[in-house]
């Protein structure tokens, strides 16, 4: 990848490559090599001569970003030395340092350009500094955006109704970023850190169903469309690793100074608090995770089991939000001690209560202590299958921890 010019001069033909990014997993610098691709038919590149390679120091630039992804520091790849008593000390060679105001325009007394200028800065994207001058204008996908105003110049071509049509990262820079200047965002841990109101709308092309999942380093890393199966491992991995050691010290507090029966009761009523309706764990009622937005998107326009936002993990694929909280019923059960019998009975009884007309026939089914219990059978299935997972990662548990998660369950 490369930037190109084409021109010519005295009336030769020139392709000239002036500048060549630098990718990671996102980009980490630009090289500033300067290599004539085509001149007189020939090829005549920089970093080749008289049959060596050659390499210049110093075109390089590096850059140092925060969270947001903002370019505050580009270092070049020379080394430059200083004398330090009889020793000689080599620090990297800094070409540009900026800081900014919270909308993205640089600080004038905090900024300096050794050489050259670098083009990207704010939020990751590109400085369009013939606008407004140095470092006051960006441009990305879908917007031209001026850092001293904090609006962006066109209307936003999805626009959310309870802001204005010129708002960008939803009026707070310090949390929010928006390479493209649209899509929805969330963190690790699945908490939306910004959602684009385009996705209720009825009109298919206007909506932005594309979700981000923002990096430790501040990067956003494409995780999928809502209406398809997410890419959501480290997220559902760093979720239930949370809420294991939570339901692991419930365990423990209310397994002390009481009878074994009481204990066992104790355990389950502090972890039923925790994934009744409306509790912290029903994920598909949190609307601040991806998790609940993604099941009011899918109630919204009605997707059927075949269209529904699934999330993929190392424990198989989850159909929908549901499906996950149900998994993660059944697996933080078993680590809060909570016997299998008491969560299939808490399971049917939630069934029950949502059907009061037929509550008689729930409970004949919860009587009978043979599964599913009155609960769905999908339902019954999934946190069968959490139940499992908790175990065999238990199983594998030096001796002296499985004596503590299972004290007197089962």
């Amino acid at each position: 990848m490369a930037n190109y010019q084409h021109y010519t001069e005295e009336e030769e033909i020139l392709f000239v490559a002036t500048e060549h990014p630098i990718y990671g997993s996102s980009r980490i610098g630009v090289e500033n090599r300067i290599d004539t691709l085509y001149k007189d038919g020939n090829y005549n590149p920089a970093w080749y001569n008289n049959d060596k390679c050659v390499r210049n120091l110093g075109l390089k630039s590096i850059e140092l970003s925060n969270h947001l992804g903002n370019v505050l520091v580009t270092i070049s790849d020379k080394k430059v030395y200083t004398l330090v008593s009889t020793n000689i000390v080599f620090e990297p060679e800094i070409t540009t340092i900026t800081d900014y105001y919270p909308f993205g325009s640089a600080m004038n007394t905090r900024s300096y350009n050794a050489f050259t200028k670098y083009r990207y800065g704010f939020n990751t994207q590109e400085k369009d500094d013939e606008v407004s001058g140095d470092n006051n204008s960006y441009t990305a996908e879908f917007w031209q955006y001026d850092g001293r105003l904090g609006r962006r110049f066109n209307v936003d071509p999805r626009p959310n109704p309870s802001l204005s049509n010129y708002v960008c990262f939803n009026n707070n820079p310090i949390l929010s970023t928006d390479i493209n200047g649209d899509s929805s965002v969330c963190d690790k841990n699945g908490a939306m850190i910004y959602k684009d109101q385009t996705i209720y709308n009825k009109d298919k092309k206007s909506r932005d169903l594309r979700i981000y999942e923002k990096q430790d380093d501040g990067t956003l890393k494409f995780i999928g469309n809502f209406g398809e199966k997410l890419k959501t491992n480290d997220m559902i991995e760093n979720i239930l690793s949370f809420n294991r050691k939570v339901a692991i010290g419930l365990n423990i507090a209310n397994s002390i100074s009481s009878t074994p029966a009481t204990n066992v009761l104790k355990r389950t009523i502090s972890w039923a608090l925790l994934v009744l309706p409306e509790s912290l764990w029903d994920y598909k009622n949190r609307r601040s995770l991806i998790f609940g937005v993604a099941w009011k998107y899918d109630e919204y326009h009605k997707k059927t089991e075949k269209n529904k936002t699934g999330f993929q993990s190392n424990y198989g694929t989850f159909a929908d939000a549901s499906d996950f909280g149900n998994f993660n019923a059944g697996y933080t059960g078993v680590y809060a001690g909570v016997p299998r019998f008491n969560q299939y009975t808490l399971a049917g009884l939630g069934e029950a209560a949502k059907a009061p007309n037929k509550i008689l026939e729930k409970l004949r089914e919860i009587i009978t202590t043979t599964p599913p219990m009155g609960d769905q059978e999908d339902d019954y299935k999934t946190n069968t299958k959490g139940m499992n997972q908790a175990d065999k990662e238990i199983d594998k548990m030096p001796w002296y921890q499985r004596i503590i998660i299972r004290p007197l369950i089962n």
